[in-house]
């Protein structure tokens, strides 16, 4: 590693592998070794953020980041449909999470349900319309911090353009849930289950308009992002 954090140093640019290479390296040292962690930040923060596109506050980026950004750039939507994109074509903090999954360059072919994602959320009639602002992060006791993990699952959900408010409500009383899930709660209301080593969290995901079929659909998105596609099986997270 000690070649590529001198090209970091200098700020030189770092092919797909040494990406890869430096993705895992962050990430084993942040869970490994926090004050290894805490010296890399201080020593290469500035520049892992800048021109690499690192997250070192947690918040990494993932699917849900790279919808987003599609959604945003039609043109690189339609440059992807004619020939693969460098990883230069995309933001800094999206290239790790890229040279990971995929490597030197990104293909039409393995973004495809992202792309079918991409043609839903085009359609006003399939999916709640993009607010205006940004989303509002709301925690029980006003404490984002008060389990590990939570607040950046709620930053990256709040990404997606048509989640307005999230609300943290309590711990699941039956305990751990059997795997974390969206469901629909209302018209305009979701609700959400995040888990971290033996707790689970019961949250509210408010959409931007009261339309119960374009609730079912974010639904089965936000499940397809950030719970491997479950559809939101009822396992006691109905509890009131």
């Amino acid at each position: 590693m000690r070649a590529v954090l001198r090209k970091v140093a200098r700020r030189l640019p770092l092919d797909a592998g040494e990406m890869e290479r430096l993705h895992r390296y962050v990430r084993e040292l942040r869970s490994a070794d926090p004050q290894g962690f805490a010296l890399l930040c201080e020593t290469y923060g500035e520049a892992l953020e800048g021109e690499y596109g690192f997250s070192l506050d947690g918040v990494e980026a993932g699917r849900g980041e790279l919808l987003a950004h599609l959604l945003q750039h039609p043109g690189l939507v339609e440059e992807l449909a004619r020939e693969p994109q460098p990883l230069e074509a995309f933001p800094p903090r999206l290239r790790p999470y890229l040279a990971s999954e995929f490597g030197g360059r990104v293909t039409a072919a393995q973004v495809q349900d992202l792309l079918a994602w991409v043609r839903e959320l085009e359609k006003p009639k399939e999916l709640p319309m993009a607010r205006k602002g940004d989303a509002v992060l709301v925690y029980e006791e006003g404490n984002p911090g008060k389990e590990t993990g939570l607040e950046a699952h709620f930053q990256r959900v709040a990404r997606l353009p048509f989640v307005t408010r999230l609300v943290s409500v309590r711990y699941l009383r039956r305990g751990k849930a059997s795997a974390d899930r969206f469901e629909v709660r209302g018209d305009d209301c979701l609700s959400g289950v995040f888990t971290h080593r033996d707790k689970s969290i019961y949250y509210l995901v408010y959409l931007t308009e009261a339309d119960a079929d374009k609730a079912g659909q974010a639904c089965r998105l936000l499940n397809w992002l950030f719970c491997d596609g479950r559809e939101g099986e009822t396992h006691g997270v109905r509890e009131t």
